[in-house]
Protein backbone atom coordinates (compact mmCIF):
# COMPACT_ATOMS: atom_id res chain seq x y z
CA UNK A 1 0.00 0.00 0.00
CA UNK A 2 1.44 3.44 -0.92
CA UNK A 3 2.58 5.53 2.03
CA UNK A 4 0.77 8.52 0.54
CA UNK A 5 -2.64 7.00 1.26
CA UNK A 6 -1.70 6.44 4.92
CA UNK A 7 -0.47 10.02 5.19
CA UNK A 8 -3.64 11.39 3.59
CA UNK A 9 -5.93 9.45 5.95
CA UNK A 10 -3.77 10.44 8.92
CA UNK A 11 -4.28 14.12 8.08
CA UNK A 12 -8.04 13.63 8.00
CA UNK A 13 -8.22 11.72 11.28
CA UNK A 14 -5.60 13.60 13.30
CA UNK A 15 -8.07 16.27 14.56
CA UNK A 16 -10.57 13.54 15.46
CA UNK A 17 -8.59 10.94 17.42
CA UNK A 18 -6.40 11.72 20.41
CA UNK A 19 -3.37 9.63 19.53
CA UNK A 20 0.24 10.47 18.81
CA UNK A 21 1.22 10.76 15.16
CA UNK A 22 2.96 7.38 15.19
CA UNK A 23 0.03 5.61 16.85
CA UNK A 24 -2.46 7.25 14.50
CA UNK A 25 -0.32 6.26 11.54
CA UNK A 26 -0.50 2.66 12.75
CA UNK A 27 -4.29 2.93 13.10
CA UNK A 28 -4.51 4.12 9.48
CA UNK A 29 -2.23 1.29 8.39
CA UNK A 30 -4.53 -1.24 10.07
CA UNK A 31 -7.78 0.14 8.62
CA UNK A 32 -6.40 0.47 5.10
CA UNK A 33 -4.60 -2.86 5.38
CA UNK A 34 -7.81 -4.66 6.42
CA UNK A 35 -9.49 -3.62 3.20
CA UNK A 36 -6.46 -4.19 0.98
CA UNK A 37 -5.58 -7.60 2.44
CA UNK A 38 -9.17 -8.68 3.16
CA UNK A 39 -8.06 -9.81 6.61
CA UNK A 40 -7.69 -8.63 10.19
CA UNK A 41 -4.78 -10.98 10.83
CA UNK A 42 -1.76 -8.92 11.89
CA UNK A 43 0.73 -10.99 9.91
CA UNK A 44 -1.24 -10.27 6.72
CA UNK A 45 -1.57 -6.58 7.57
CA UNK A 46 2.16 -6.29 8.18
CA UNK A 47 2.80 -7.41 4.61
CA UNK A 48 0.70 -4.54 3.27
CA UNK A 49 3.17 -1.89 4.39
CA UNK A 50 5.34 -0.67 1.54
CA UNK A 51 8.93 0.53 1.72
CA UNK A 52 12.09 -1.00 3.11
CA UNK A 53 10.83 -1.65 6.64
CA UNK A 54 10.99 -5.34 7.48
CA UNK A 55 7.65 -7.13 7.78
CA UNK A 56 8.63 -8.50 11.19
CA UNK A 57 9.19 -4.96 12.46
CA UNK A 58 5.78 -3.83 11.20
CA UNK A 59 4.17 -6.89 12.78
CA UNK A 60 5.62 -5.97 16.19
CA UNK A 61 4.41 -2.41 15.70
CA UNK A 62 0.86 -3.65 15.12
CA UNK A 63 1.09 -5.86 18.19
CA UNK A 64 2.25 -2.94 20.35
CA UNK A 65 -0.63 -0.81 19.05
CA UNK A 66 -3.25 -3.31 20.20
CA UNK A 67 -1.39 -3.92 23.45
CA UNK A 68 -0.85 -0.33 24.56
CA UNK A 69 -3.47 1.91 22.92
CA UNK A 70 -6.36 2.85 25.19
CA UNK A 71 -9.44 4.49 23.68
CA UNK A 72 -12.99 4.89 24.99
CA UNK A 73 -15.33 2.06 24.09
CA UNK A 74 -17.39 4.30 21.80
CA UNK A 75 -14.57 6.39 20.34
CA UNK A 76 -15.37 5.35 16.76
CA UNK A 77 -19.12 6.07 16.95
CA UNK A 78 -19.05 9.83 16.12
CA UNK A 79 -16.65 9.15 13.25
CA UNK A 80 -18.92 6.47 11.84
CA UNK A 81 -21.99 8.69 12.03
CA UNK A 82 -20.27 11.47 10.13
CA UNK A 83 -18.60 9.14 7.65
CA UNK A 84 -21.93 7.51 6.82
CA UNK A 85 -23.82 10.80 6.78
CA UNK A 86 -26.49 9.49 9.13
CA UNK A 87 -29.33 11.95 9.69
CA UNK A 88 -32.96 11.81 10.73
CA UNK A 89 -34.36 8.46 11.84
CA UNK A 90 -32.16 5.37 11.79
CA UNK A 91 -33.14 1.77 11.26
CA UNK A 92 -31.24 -0.28 13.84
CA UNK A 93 -30.83 -4.04 14.06
CA UNK A 94 -29.56 -6.04 17.04
CA UNK A 95 -28.11 -9.53 16.94
CA UNK A 96 -25.29 -11.69 18.20
CA UNK A 97 -22.32 -13.04 16.26
CA UNK A 98 -19.65 -15.49 17.27
CA UNK A 99 -16.55 -17.27 16.03
CA UNK A 100 -13.98 -19.74 17.34
CA UNK A 101 -10.36 -19.02 18.24
CA UNK A 102 -8.94 -22.43 19.01
CA UNK A 103 -11.15 -23.74 21.81
CA UNK A 104 -12.29 -20.25 22.76
CA UNK A 105 -15.64 -18.98 21.50
CA UNK A 106 -15.88 -15.22 21.03
CA UNK A 107 -19.41 -13.78 21.11
CA UNK A 108 -20.48 -10.19 20.52
CA UNK A 109 -23.88 -8.54 20.72
CA UNK A 110 -23.93 -5.98 17.92
CA UNK A 111 -26.21 -3.01 17.24
CA UNK A 112 -25.98 -1.97 13.59
CA UNK A 113 -27.47 0.76 11.44
CA UNK A 114 -29.14 -0.49 8.26
CA UNK A 115 -29.79 1.48 5.07
CA UNK A 116 -30.69 0.31 1.54
CA UNK A 117 -27.01 0.36 0.55
CA UNK A 118 -25.00 -0.42 3.66
CA UNK A 119 -25.12 -1.90 7.12
CA UNK A 120 -22.49 -0.93 9.67
CA UNK A 121 -21.97 -1.82 13.35
CA UNK A 122 -22.29 1.14 15.73
CA UNK A 123 -22.19 -0.41 19.21
CA UNK A 124 -21.13 -3.86 20.41
CA UNK A 125 -20.47 -5.67 23.67
CA UNK A 126 -18.80 -8.93 24.56
CA UNK A 127 -21.21 -11.68 25.60
CA UNK A 128 -19.90 -13.83 28.41
CA UNK A 129 -21.09 -17.34 29.10
CA UNK A 130 -23.39 -19.27 26.81
CA UNK A 131 -25.70 -16.32 26.28
CA UNK A 132 -28.73 -18.39 25.23
CA UNK A 133 -32.32 -17.83 26.28
CA UNK A 134 -34.14 -20.80 27.81
CA UNK A 135 -37.46 -22.25 26.64
CA UNK A 136 -39.51 -20.51 29.33
CA UNK A 137 -38.09 -17.14 28.36
CA UNK A 138 -38.91 -17.67 24.69
CA UNK A 139 -42.45 -18.85 25.46
CA UNK A 140 -43.02 -15.80 27.63
CA UNK A 141 -42.23 -13.59 24.63
CA UNK A 142 -44.49 -15.52 22.24
CA UNK A 143 -47.54 -13.40 21.38
CA UNK A 144 -47.92 -13.76 17.58
CA UNK A 145 -46.40 -15.85 14.80
CA UNK A 146 -45.96 -14.86 11.13
CA UNK A 147 -45.13 -17.52 8.56
CA UNK A 148 -44.28 -17.70 4.87
CA UNK A 149 -43.56 -20.72 2.63
CA UNK A 150 -40.07 -20.80 1.08
CA UNK A 151 -39.75 -23.36 -1.75
CA UNK A 152 -41.13 -26.26 0.24
CA UNK A 153 -39.92 -24.91 3.59
CA UNK A 154 -41.35 -22.37 6.00
CA UNK A 155 -39.94 -19.19 7.45
CA UNK A 156 -41.52 -18.76 10.89
CA UNK A 157 -41.10 -15.47 12.70
CA UNK A 158 -42.05 -15.22 16.36
CA UNK A 159 -43.22 -11.70 17.09
CA UNK A 160 -44.98 -9.52 19.64
CA UNK A 161 -46.33 -7.15 16.97
CA UNK A 162 -48.93 -7.53 14.24
CA UNK A 163 -48.12 -10.54 12.00
CA UNK A 164 -48.82 -8.45 8.90
CA UNK A 165 -45.75 -6.31 9.62
CA UNK A 166 -43.53 -8.98 11.15
CA UNK A 167 -42.14 -10.43 7.93
CA UNK A 168 -41.28 -7.03 6.48
CA UNK A 169 -39.54 -6.10 9.73
CA UNK A 170 -37.65 -9.38 9.75
CA UNK A 171 -36.54 -8.79 6.16
CA UNK A 172 -34.95 -5.51 7.24
CA UNK A 173 -33.43 -7.15 10.29
CA UNK A 174 -31.81 -9.79 8.07
CA UNK A 175 -29.38 -7.09 6.95
CA UNK A 176 -27.41 -7.55 10.17
CA UNK A 177 -26.79 -11.18 9.21
CA UNK A 178 -25.41 -9.86 5.92
CA UNK A 179 -23.26 -7.46 7.96
CA UNK A 180 -21.71 -10.37 9.82
CA UNK A 181 -20.90 -11.89 6.44
CA UNK A 182 -19.25 -8.60 5.40
CA UNK A 183 -17.09 -8.72 8.51
CA UNK A 184 -16.25 -12.41 8.22
CA UNK A 185 -15.16 -14.71 5.39
CA UNK A 186 -16.86 -12.92 2.42
CA UNK A 187 -15.30 -9.62 3.48
CA UNK A 188 -12.72 -8.81 6.15
CA UNK A 189 -12.23 -12.34 7.51
CA UNK A 190 -12.74 -11.35 11.14
CA UNK A 191 -12.24 -14.97 12.17
CA UNK A 192 -8.59 -14.63 11.14
CA UNK A 193 -7.80 -12.78 14.35
CA UNK A 194 -5.97 -14.64 17.07
CA UNK A 195 -6.97 -12.09 19.72
CA UNK A 196 -8.94 -13.26 22.75
CA UNK A 197 -8.36 -10.41 25.20
CA UNK A 198 -11.65 -8.44 25.51
CA UNK A 199 -9.98 -5.00 25.42
CA UNK A 200 -7.92 -5.81 22.34
CA UNK A 201 -10.94 -7.37 20.66
CA UNK A 202 -12.97 -4.26 21.40
CA UNK A 203 -10.33 -2.07 19.76
CA UNK A 204 -10.16 -4.42 16.79
CA UNK A 205 -13.95 -4.30 16.42
CA UNK A 206 -13.80 -0.49 16.28
CA UNK A 207 -11.26 -0.66 13.47
CA UNK A 208 -13.36 -3.24 11.63
CA UNK A 209 -16.38 -0.94 11.97
CA UNK A 210 -14.39 1.92 10.38
CA UNK A 211 -13.36 -0.33 7.49
CA UNK A 212 -16.96 -1.47 6.98
CA UNK A 213 -18.18 2.12 7.18
CA UNK A 214 -15.61 3.12 4.56
CA UNK A 215 -16.88 0.44 2.18
CA UNK A 216 -20.49 1.34 2.91
CA UNK A 217 -19.90 5.02 2.23
CA UNK A 218 -18.13 4.17 -1.03
CA UNK A 219 -21.10 2.03 -2.06
CA UNK A 220 -23.43 4.97 -1.41
CA UNK A 221 -21.19 7.54 -3.14
CA UNK A 222 -20.35 5.58 -6.29
CA UNK A 223 -23.68 4.51 -7.82
CA UNK A 224 -24.55 4.75 -11.50
CA UNK A 225 -22.20 2.78 -13.71
CA UNK A 226 -20.68 1.15 -10.64
CA UNK A 227 -24.04 -0.10 -9.36
CA UNK A 228 -24.09 -3.89 -9.13
CA UNK A 229 -25.92 -5.45 -12.09
CA UNK A 230 -29.06 -7.45 -11.47
CA UNK A 231 -29.55 -11.06 -12.51
CA UNK A 232 -32.69 -12.48 -14.10
CA UNK A 233 -34.28 -13.13 -10.70
CA UNK A 234 -34.09 -9.42 -9.93
CA UNK A 235 -31.47 -9.53 -7.19
CA UNK A 236 -28.07 -7.85 -7.47
CA UNK A 237 -25.20 -9.97 -8.75
CA UNK A 238 -23.23 -8.79 -5.73
CA UNK A 239 -24.10 -6.75 -2.66
CA UNK A 240 -23.73 -3.00 -2.36
CA UNK A 241 -21.10 -3.67 0.31
CA UNK A 242 -19.09 -5.76 -2.10
CA UNK A 243 -19.41 -3.06 -4.77
CA UNK A 244 -17.99 -0.43 -2.42
CA UNK A 245 -15.42 -2.84 -1.03
CA UNK A 246 -14.15 -3.86 -4.48
CA UNK A 247 -14.12 -0.23 -5.61
CA UNK A 248 -11.86 0.78 -2.72
CA UNK A 249 -9.52 -2.17 -3.19
CA UNK A 250 -9.18 -1.36 -6.88
CA UNK A 251 -8.49 2.32 -6.21
CA UNK A 252 -5.92 1.53 -3.51
CA UNK A 253 -3.90 -0.05 -6.31
CA UNK A 254 -4.72 2.31 -9.17
CA UNK A 255 -5.53 5.69 -7.58
CA UNK A 256 -4.91 5.58 -3.80
CA UNK A 257 -6.01 9.14 -3.04
CA UNK A 258 -9.34 8.54 -4.78
CA UNK A 259 -9.83 5.49 -2.56
CA UNK A 260 -9.98 7.57 0.61
CA UNK A 261 -12.27 10.30 -0.75
CA UNK A 262 -15.21 8.99 1.33
CA UNK A 263 -13.26 9.96 4.46
CA UNK A 264 -13.41 13.61 3.37
CA UNK A 265 -17.02 13.64 4.56
CA UNK A 266 -15.75 13.77 8.14
CA UNK A 267 -14.07 17.15 7.62
CA UNK A 268 -17.22 18.71 6.16
CA UNK A 269 -19.63 17.75 8.92
CA UNK A 270 -19.99 18.94 12.48
CA UNK A 271 -19.35 16.34 15.18
CA UNK A 272 -22.52 14.50 16.16
CA UNK A 273 -23.14 13.13 19.62
CA UNK A 274 -25.82 10.39 19.55
CA UNK A 275 -28.45 10.67 22.26
CA UNK A 276 -30.52 7.80 23.61
CA UNK A 277 -33.88 8.77 25.14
Amino acid sequence: MPNQVITALLEILSPEIGLSKKRLETLCLIVIGMVSARSVNLSHLACERSGTVQTASTYRRLQRFLQHVRLDDDWALPLLIRLLGLKGSWLLALNRTNWQIGKTEVKYLVLAVVTPRFRVPLVWSLVEGRGCSDTEMRIAQLLNVAAKPLKGEWLIVVTNVAPSTALETYRKRWAIECLFGDAKTPGLNLEDTRLTDPRKLGLLMSLVALALGWAGRAAADVPGKYAPPRKSHGYCAKSWFRSGFDYIRNRLRSNPLEAIEPWQRITFQQPVTPRVV
